[in-house]
């Protein structure tokens, strides 16, 4: 393990600055403006005026903050670098926001390649501001709203805190640990010409490893290879509590590449995949089509997504430098079509349960789903996909129950229709036709839909998870 003395160590000199004035963010109001972003100007007389985190952001930014403050080594571990990016990334403006992060993936693989067994120096505290990884960089970036939207998608795989208890019996360690995610690096592109596979235009061998896919661009490795069987990361994810964000309405879809077979796009929106399509920034408009999409919008499309992609974390092809816009893609996949189809239709119906309730004011996985994922050792498709089917079908018979009505629902009780007096509970749900950035466009009529009768238990689903996947 190198030491900070041995490499040079910009990231945590610039790290232990912020240290340094940490109360200047502490001790500001959840609900204060969001200081200014951390980049220093060219000519390093001051900070960056422009907004740094989103105001959603701020607990989360301060949470890392008191983190790194009770640092006194540097861990070098992969969850560690996840947090450092998730750090970089919140405390930029989208100006900065690139070089920010492009200075630190070039540091990560310093110390990827660099071989020392010595313990790590202590982080300190006294660091100058003129230490800055990211002051010396030119700061002509691109502001395309999908690049931004890569890196926020990117640095927000490592998900929400996870259940404190065990959802599983299975013997397997560190099954729930926190999930780490892959940080990535550029690997350089030789300028001979690669043997050519002619099923894809890719490089002979893994497309994963590096390399150009002509049409998309150089391909970035990660920097460690996962086992197929470290299910934790997929798990992590699914028992983690879902941002307002994640949990919008919206779609997944599936796009295949026109010219290279055996590649696929796996995303979502909340204007549809066609819409979507024919976005004018939109990278892959005219070399993709359309192959699947939810039938209609759900809850929680943007976490399904993220499922989906852990899922498939092993056929995932990374895009360091994309050919169109420059910024790096991470939504392509390599695999059997059957592979893709079954994994996006069996998440999306897992979802629809819903697989997610709103509950002191956090979205945290429904009863029937942890039923469902709790006695897993690994993810069963074809158990999620039939418990999921199996509670949509009786609430479709039944009614939705009020201990899973979600956000956006208003209880009414009616006298109307009924002999006797008796009142008739129902719900009235509100359909919202939802914009790209997923603001409400308008308001659809209230339907009315009968509660199921007080003290009906739902069908058990034990021995779901007998099947395979």
């Amino acid at each position: 393990m190198a030491t900070t003395t041995s490499i040079q160590n910009p990231v945590f000199e610039e790290l232990a600055y912020i240290q340094a004035s940490l109360d200047e963010f502490t001790n500001r109001h959840v609900n204060s403006k969001p200081l200014p972003c951390r980049a220093l100007l060219k000519d390093r007389s001051r900070r960056c005026q422009n907004n740094g985190w989103l105001q959603s952001q701020h607990t989360e930014v301060v949470n890392l903050f008191v983190e790194f403050k009770s640092m006194t080594k540097f861990p070098e571990t992969d969850i560690l670098y996840e947090k450092l990016e998730l750090f970089i990334t919140y405390t930029h403006c989208k100006r900065h926001v690139e070089v920010a992060l492009k200075s630190f993936r070039e540091w990560t693989e310093q110390q990827t390649t660099a071989t020392s067994g010595s313990t790590p120096a202590s982080l300190s505290a006294s660091a100058s501001a003129s230490t800055s990884p990211f002051s010396s960089s030119e700061y002509i970036l691109s502001t395309s709203v999908s690049e931004i939207s890569d890196l926020l998608s990117e640095a927000s795989l490592s998900g929400g805190p996870i259940y404190d208890e065990p959802v599983s019996d299975c013997d397997s360690e560190g099954i729930w640990e926190k999930h780490e995610k892959v940080v990535t690096k550029e690997i350089p592109i030789l300028p001979d010409t690669p043997k050519i596979d002619k099923k894809m235009n890719i490089p002979k061998g893994s497309p994963k490893s590096g390399g150009k896919i002509l049409g998309l661009g150089n391909v970035r490795a990660p920097t460690r290879q996962r086992s197929e069987r470290d299910h934790a990361s997929v798990f992590q994810v699914i028992n983690s509590h879902p941002t307002e964000g994640m949990m919008k309405e919206g779609t997944v879809y599936i796009l295949e590449h026109k010219n290279i077979p055996g590649l696929y796009k796996i995303g979502f929106s909340t204007i549809g995949a066609e819409r979507r399509l024919r976005h004018p920034k939109n990278c892959y408009g005219t070399d993709t089509k359309i192959i699947h999409e939810t039938e209609s919008k759900f809850r929680g499309a943007r976490q399904a997504e993220k499922i989906i992609q852990t899922q498939l974390l092993h056929d995932n092809i990374l895009i360091g430098a994309c050919e169109k816009c420059g910024g790096g893609h991470r939504e392509w996949f390599e695999a059997d079509i059957d592979k893709i189809t079954k994994t996006v239709t069996t998440i999306e119906t897992f979802l629809q349960m819903p697989a997610y309730v709103k509950q002191d004011g956090e979205w945290k996985l429904s009863a029937e789903a942890y039923e469902i994922v709790g006695p897993m050792c690994h993810l069963n498709l074809e158990a999620l996909l039939k418990g999921g089917r199996a509670v949509q079908k009786e609430d479709a018979e039944a009614g939705p129950s009020l201990g899973i009505i979600s956000e956006g629902i208003a209880l009414k009780v009616s006298q109307e229709g009924h002999i006797g007096g008796k009142p008739k509970a129902t719900i009235q749900k509100k359909y919202f036709e939802l914009s790209n950035d997923g603001e409400k466009l308008g308001e659809g009529q209230l339907t009315e839909l009968p509660l199921r009768p007080k003290g009906e238990q739902r069908a058990s689903l034990a021995g779901l998870n007998s099947g395979t996947e």
